[in-house]
């Protein structure tokens, strides 16, 4: 999840250009198709749950998370440099774009093999939802466009699109649903949507601008020179947050899975705050960054201590209330996967909180660390998991998740020196306003 809204942030940056009012409108969609999602989470997400039951459910997101462990490989890391790359080789865009679209698609075929021959011990079944799942991989090759459309402030044009699949996407599962639909129409509309996604990537740039195909193996090289360390990054990430789900799945069974994606998927939901709020005002705070470093740090102060105290306001609603919120949204059928949000939702602290100290390494040109930060926290996690999911079941899992955000949002940046500064930074934003509140009862006190 960090790492994913890192990446936001830095192709929002980027595609800033100079030119305000395209990143207000940017900004002003990114959030609407967030927000949408939400809704439509909210909405459609819960009523598939209770359609398909626990097992079912269980059975889904453990081939979608199967999927994804491999997904960062498939991308190359090369949407995070194609932003950079458009924008200084503008004349370039046609042999830059062709030649990164091949090498997802080959990667993306590479990949499939891979997954089908790694799921050959598991059920034709389990297979069969992968294999149709993995042909998102194949459609997500044409994501490269979302990085042109942002070097040249048109990240709306990507927001329109994608606000389109959501709704296209919900409709479909609800038609599934009124229809009774077997499992594996929900994995091919999974796929569908990509496909949807691709399509229309592919009708608005060829609305704006004609298509050539020109592969060139200079772009090639470069491209894989650049991208190779971003590759590992999103493929750590990948592990990092849908191993949990595989180990479940394999440990437990499907139901015991259900109950864990089900209290997953509630708790996650609220991690789209931080990476709204990171995209609109961190760039205000880069800017603090060049013209006063004073500024930059109070900012920065603000905004962590904005989020910690939020996510702390949720967490403490949440956890009392989740026997509650997972009765009315998913029935009783998921009345286990109460336990595991109880304890899931408190990873939301440092979540939030390590969106933001995410964003602090860009701007300090220390984006390597958060390899290192995620796979300390992915080692953490998975060590857990082995001890803590035999043991404690799927709640095991979700106290070895927090672990693992503890380690990655916290523990791994006060381990090197050139990182500590950001956890004084936080911990101060987090003292910040007790202290103003502790300061402010005893001018009351000495005034009575």
């Amino acid at each position: 999840m960090i790492q994913q809204a890192i990446n936001k942030i830095s192709s929002v940056t980027l595609g800033h250009n100079g030119e305000l009012s395209g990143y207000v409108l940017g900004a002003f969609w990114l959030f609407a198709d967030k927000g949408i999602k939400f809704l439509a989470e909210l909405l459609v997400g819960f009523y598939l749950a209770r359609y398909l039951g626990a097992e079912q459910f269980g059975l889904l997101n453990f081939a979608i998370s199967y999927v994804i462990l491999f997904q960062g490989i498939s991308t190359l890391g090369l949407n995070e440099i194609l932003v950079s790359e458009l924008m200084h080789h503008p004349h370039q865009q046609t042999p830059i774009l062709s030649t990164a679209i091949l090498m997802r698609l080959v990667a993306s075929l590479i990949i499939i093999l891979i997954i089908q021959l790694v799921a050959i011990p598991l059920d034709f079944d389990v297979r069969a939802l992968i294999l149709i799942i993995s042909l998102s991989l194949l459609f997500r090759s044409f994501e490269v466009f979302t990085p042109y459309f942002q070097s040249i402030v048109r990240g709306e044009w990507v927001a329109y699109i994608q606000i389109g699949v959501t709704l296209i996407g919900s409709l479909l599962k609800i038609l599934c649903v009124v229809f009774n639909a077997d499992l594996i129409w929900f994995a091919w509309i999974y796929s569908t949507e990509w496909l949807i996604l691709s399509i229309g990537l592919l009708l608005i740039y060829l609305r704006s601008k004609k298509w050539s195909w020109k592969f060139e193996s200079t772009w090639f090289l470069t491209l894989l020179r650049r991208s190779w360390y971003l590759m590992l990054s999103a493929t750590a990430v990948s592990m990092y947050m849908r191993l949990d789900q595989i180990m479940i799945r394999q440990i437990m069974n499907d139901t015991a899975n259900g109950h864990y994606a089900a209290a997953v998927r509630l708790s996650e939901i609220w991690y789209i705050i931080p990476t709204i709020l990171c995209a609109i005002l961190f760039p205000a705070i880069l800017n603090a960054r060049r013209n006063d470093p004073q500024l930059y740090v109070k900012r920065l102060k603000i905004l962590n201590g904005f989020l910690f105290w939020l996510a702390l306001i949720v967490s403490v609603v949440v956890a009392p209330l989740s026997d509650v919120l997972i009765g009315w949204l998913y029935g009783a059928e998921y009345s286990p996967a109460a336990g595991i949000l109880k304890y899931h939702i408190w990873s939301s602290l440092f979540v939030f909180m390590g969106v933001c100290s995410g964003y602090w390494l860009i701007a300090e040109g220390l984006e390597k660390v958060s390899l290192y930060r995620t796979l300390a926290g992915l080692i953490i996690n998975m060590g857990l998991n082995f001890l803590m999911i035999p043991r404690y079941g799927a709640i095991g899992a979700a106290i070895s998740g927090f672990c693992g955000q503890v380690m990655a949002a916290f523990l791994s940046m006060l381990i090197l020196p050139i990182t500590r500064p950001i956890i004084w930074i936080q911990l101060e934003s987090v003292i910040f306003p007790i202290k103003h509140i502790i300061l402010f009862v005893l001018k009351k006190v000495s005034k009575n």
